[in-house]
This record gives C-alpha cells, structure tokens and sequence, in this order.
C-alpha cells in the first residue's frame, strides 16, 4: 500500500501530508509508523526520523532515499510548536 509524498525536486523537499509505505526503486524502504493510533490521540506531538527529532513537516528527497523510518507520536491534544515555520 502506498500514498503519494508531494515532492518538489526543484527544493529537494517534501510536505508530510499523507502517511505511507514505501519500497523505494534503490531497494532500501522508507516506513511510517504511528502511535497510538486511535481516535482519541488525533493530534501529532511528534516526528521523529530514524529515532531523530524532525523539527518541522518537511523532509528533503534525499532523507527519503535514504531509507529508514518516520514515526509520529500521535497525542491528544494539539502541539501547537511543532510544524511552525518556514520551509527549509
């Protein structure tokens, strides 16, 4: 199962928007995990890449190629610092 990442090349990064699996065409796969998943923790409170802090909703291409695993922390309430900012 797959979903579409918008990427823009051009700005070599990407917008989380959508959650998704993917086995990249380089043979490495690229997860998204989320926990708890469930109607009660509706709001991200936050993302980490390969157990690193992503500070914002952005990846670049390359982390993406790179392989490895998102994993959002899923919670009740709104966490309303992270996300907030410019692109990079």
């Amino acid at each position: 199962m797959g979903c579409r990442l918008p990427v823009w090349r051009q700005q070599h990064h990407g917008l989380l928007a959508h959650a998704l699996f993917r086995h990249l065409t380089n043979g490495k796969d690229f997860t998204v995990s989320a926990a708890p998943l469930d109607d009660a923790h509706p709001w991200v409170g936050e993302v980490t890449l390969n157990g690193k802090p992503l500070a914002g909703p952005f990846l670049h291409h390359a982390q993406i190629l790179a392989g490895g695993e998102l994993h959002f922390r899923m919670q009740a309430t709104p966490n309303r610092t992270w996300g907030v900012g410019a692109a990079p």
